[in-house]
């Protein structure tokens, strides 16, 4: 006959739920992850496209077009991101492209801000995304009201163009959006087009005197170059940032197959909070 459990609300030790077994549960037990053949021939695929692509003139004009609508979305989010309302165009004149800015609307910021106070509100029982929350807001807060607003907002044209290589890259390791097999090595084109375009960009600024020239006598001679607004705003030499935006382009292969081997790991933690 089968004993009764005179303990009904008492769980074994090995079933009960603490935070430290949750923790254990939490971490990912697999291993990081291999690149397969197929993204293996992606990225080589892309890479062959892409390096021609720079000596060809019909085609580098056009996929530059690609480039310079990554560089002025870039400016148009950092824009917005700190209460000035723009768009991104096409500089015909010049041979580029421009954002186009209204002046700052301070209530863009405070709603940004009040979005940022309702989701501290909505996950405060959480501490790993209240402490997130809490340095973000903080974060935004401090360059918000200080003119290290502007100067993000230089950067974040070519910022943007760094991201698209991260993510290009990424893309066509994981075949994430494609539904055709061709589709990852066309992301694998756009990132190392890009990632070739950044990296002549900074080593031109940095040894060849023409190209210096030109970039310093701004836009029609009438508007500063991003690069050169911000080493003016920061006290810095151009090479200085040139030099920067040449290390943040080298390594941005680097940061996207890093987040394809450990994808289960930071998306682990996302999900936690």
């Amino acid at each position: 006959m089968q004993s009764a459990n005179i303990y009904p609300n008492v769980m074994p030790d090995n079933l009960k739920s603490t935070p430290q077994s949750r923790r254990r549960q939490a971490k990912p037990t697999s291993r990081p992850r291999a690149l397969t053949s197929d993204a293996v021939g992606a990225l080589i695929t892309g890479l062959v496209l892409a390096l021609p692509l720079g000596g060809i003139g019909l085609l580098r004009t056009l996929f530059y077009g690609f480039v310079i609508m990554v560089h002025e979305l870039g400016h148009a989010i950092a824009y917005w991101l700190f209460g000035y309302p723009a768009v991104p165009s096409v500089n015909l004149l010049f041979g580029g492209g421009i954002t186009l800015a209204m002046g700052r609307i301070w209530l863009l910021v405070w709603l940004i801000l009040a979005g940022l106070t309702y989701l501290i509100y909505r996950y405060r029982h959480s501490s790993n995304a209240l402490s997130w929350l809490l340095g973000l807001t903080a974060s935004y807060s401090l360059v918000a009201f200080s003119p290290w607003h502007s100067r993000i907002i230089s950067y974040m044209g070519h910022g943007a163009e760094n991201l698209t290589i991260v993510l290009c890259l990424y893309f066509a390791m994981g075949g994430y959006f494609c539904k055709l097999g061709g589709e990852r090595a066309i992301y694998a084109m756009l990132g190392f087009f890009t990632w070739f375009v950044d990296l002549q960009f900074a080593w031109q600024i940095m040894h060849d005197a023409a190209m210096r020239a030109n970039y310093v006598n701004g836009i029609g001679g009438m508007l500063d170059n991003d690069f050169v607004t911000l080493a003016s705003s920061l006290g810095m030499g151009l090479d200085a940032i040139a030099t920067f935006f040449l290390f943040t382009s080298l390594i941005c292969p680097v940061v996207a197959f890093l987040l394809y081997r450990y994808e289960q790991h930071w998306q682990q933690a996302l999900r936690g909070f």
